[in-house]
């Protein structure tokens, strides 16, 4: 390995970003916000199917960034009023 190089070893069932591969303009996040879960892995090589979609991608490790944590929660409107009384619409 090379300069502070570190390893990236993912799972089956990992919850990872892709990277964008087409840029609009230098704005753009250099990863795509939406999730993807990682369905096979061998060495280098990894097939992601995107969550919302269900679309299978096979990407290189080094496109890929790890979901720190695991945190996905999904917020639904009536969750947000009723843990925050003091918003009101």
């Amino acid at each position: 390995m090379k300069r502070k190089a570190v390893d990236l070893n993912l799972e089956i069932g990992e919850k990872v970003y892709l990277k964008n591969m087409t840029k609009e303009n230098k704005l753009t996040p250099n990863f795509n916000p939406e999730a993807h879960t990682v369905t096979d892995v061998h060495g280098g090589d990894v097939r992601v199917t995107n969550d919302l979609t269900g679309k299978e991608y096979r990407r290189n490790i080094i496109h890929l960034k790890r979901v720190e944590n695991n945190n996905w929660k999904v917020v639904n409107q009536d969750e947000n009023s009723e843990t925050n009384p003091e918003v009101e619409d």
